[in-house]
């Protein structure tokens, strides 16, 4: 119950402007006091102190008139032809107080018009319901990551090869080895990761759903360039910044890629794979880098009289006294010459 002098008020008849406005809020607000958003040092929302908000107010209208505004929420007393208020107030313990305006108009009208506190500049309204909106779509969002990496019903169960390519594509190292079970928990923390570090990633859980559902020729962009990694086809150099090619003979650094500052070192592979997408040559001359190193890979399955009989197809000749890893490197040359 509101009054202003004594006399009950209606605000619906009496303040129709700010009815229509109290009608026109969400159902569930928040007054909450600014400084509950300032982080002290340990991280944590600066303390409010427990103060009690009385239900009295003195206010000056539009002719400066003082009035006596006071709100009850239970029915009041009459004593000698006047209300028996009782304007104690609620206590407030963290600086915040949750208000259902239509259910109580009364109230809403009194905190948001006429009590000092609240007027005062240092609290602000929050939406409740915004707030658990966007709560149920985080959730949602986070249930189809679940699903698409744990469901038995997932289109990425029955797809290893798109799982392994995802993983990749994701950051996650040697993908193509690894068990699948540990994919999906490496894959979920990399995108949960990312996630975090959205402002700085540009990528999150909703990128990765996205992905999982629908093609995206970045995906095998990024996973050639995790394999590249994961095979030192390529390698960071922290002390020279920048990324470099590998020889896949000598395993030492030749040709030099990108640049990387020293304040960038965390996002890396991200600079990394803006580079090669917008340097073409450069990512190509990676992909015939890795194309070496598959071959010299499948050289290694081969036993010796197998390797070489590819030796002698591909026009080398082979002499009885030579080593096994001349023809390697011979065979590797060949290769070179023909990219």
């Amino acid at each position: 119950m509101l009054y202003k002098n004594d006399e009950r008020v209606n605000v619906k008849e009496e303040c129709p402007d700010e009815f229509k406005a109290i009608q026109g809020l969400p159902s569930i607000i928040r007054i909450i006091s600014k400084s509950r958003k300032e982080m002290n040092p340990s991280g944590m929302p600066e303390p409010y102190p427990p103060s009690r908000w009385p239900f009295i107010a003195t206010v000056e209208d539009e002719d400066g008139i003082l009035n006596t505004w006071s709100y009850s929420k239970a029915a009041v007393k009459m004593v000698d032809g006047l209300p028996e208020l009782s304007t104690k107030g609620i206590w407030v313990y963290d600086g915040r107080i949750i208000v259902e305006p239509k259910k109580d108009v009364e109230l809403a009208y009194f905190l948001l018009y006429l009590s000092p506190i609240c007027r005062s500049g240092l609290f602000e309204l929050e939406d409740l319901t915004k707030e658990a909106k966007a709560k149920v779509e985080e959730l949602s969002i986070e249930a189809e990551l679940q699903f698409l990496l744990f469901g038995k019903n997932s289109p990425l169960n029955k797809s290893e090869s798109k799982l392994r390519l995802l993983a990749g594509a994701w950051g996650v190292p040697n993908a193509d080895s690894l068990d699948t079970n540990m994919v999906k928990i490496k894959l979920r923390d990399s995108v949960l990761l990312s996630e975090k570090n959205y402002k700085v990633t540009g990528r999150g859980i909703a990128d990765f759903v996205n992905e999982a559902n629908q093609d995206d020729p970045m995906n095998v962009f990024r996973s050639t360039v995790q394999f590249a990694i994961d095979n030192k086809v390529i390698t960071f150099n922290e002390k020279e910044g920048g990324w470099f090619f590998i020889d896949s003979k000598t395993g030492e650094q030749t040709g030099y890629i990108c640049p990387v500052l020293i304040t960038q070192v965390s996002q890396k592979r991200d600079i990394l794979i803006s580079f090669l997408k917008y340097k073409p040559e450069a990512f190509e001359t990676m992909k015939q880098a890795i194309q070496l190193f598959k071959n010299s890979e499948s050289y290694r399955d081969l036993s010796w009289p197998e390797l070489r009989k590819l030796a002698v197809e591909k026009g080398l000749t082979v002499q009885p006294s030579e080593k096994r890893a001349d023809v390697e490197r011979r065979l590797h040359e060949l290769e070179n010459t023909s990219l």
